[in-house]
């Protein structure tokens, strides 16, 4: 199989490592709509998953 960084999905924990930010500011940047994510399941189950190229778009685009 040929996996494309456009398909690969990381949960928070992996995108606050990817981002290297807290949980508390991937949070903040998720509510101020900074950063791309998805939801799947019920509200009790539901997971929240970030595309890996929505994260790298996010750190080109704050780059310092």
């Amino acid at each position: 199989m040929d996996f494309t960084t456009s398909t690969m999905y990381v949960n928070s924990r992996e995108a606050c490592a990817f981002l290297r930010v807290s949980p508390r500011t991937l949070d903040k940047l998720k509510k101020n709509g900074d950063i791309h994510y998805y939801k799947t399941g019920t509200s009790k189950q539901a997971r929240t998953l970030y595309l890996i190229d929505d994260l790298q778009a996010y750190m080109d685009a704050h780059r310092r």
